[in-house]
């Protein structure tokens, strides 16, 4: 019996996301099955230090989801999660400012 792996695929794509200054800002894609090595994540073409702090990354079934927390307008940007194979989703943090009238 031969057991043939399934390549790793996007079925959810990540999508833009919009953040008021000090909160949590979240990147979720869902893949069609998890993987068995850690996916990379980057900003404006940076990898990502995950930290805990302030990048975390969950997984939940095949749903893996990147965590900004207390986010700054230094934070805004492109958000990347890349997968073996050259495969990628790309979204984009938009940091609002909080208008006090």
């Amino acid at each position: 019996m031969t057991i043939i792996e399934v390549p790793l695929a996007f079925e959810a794509q990540l999508t833009d996301v919009t953040s008021c200054r000090n909160t949590t800002a979240s990147f979720t894609c869902r893949l069609n099955r998890p993987s068995a090595t850690e996916l990379q994540w980057s900003r404006n073409g940076k990898s990502l230090r995950i930290d805990g702090k302030k990048y975390s990354v969950s997984l939940a079934n095949a749903e893996y989801t990147l965590n900004v927390g207390k986010v700054s307008e230094e934070d805004a940007g492109e958000y990347t999660v890349c997968l073996p194979g050259k495969k990628y989703s790309t979204a984009t943090l938009n940091v609002e400012r909080m208008l006090l009238y």
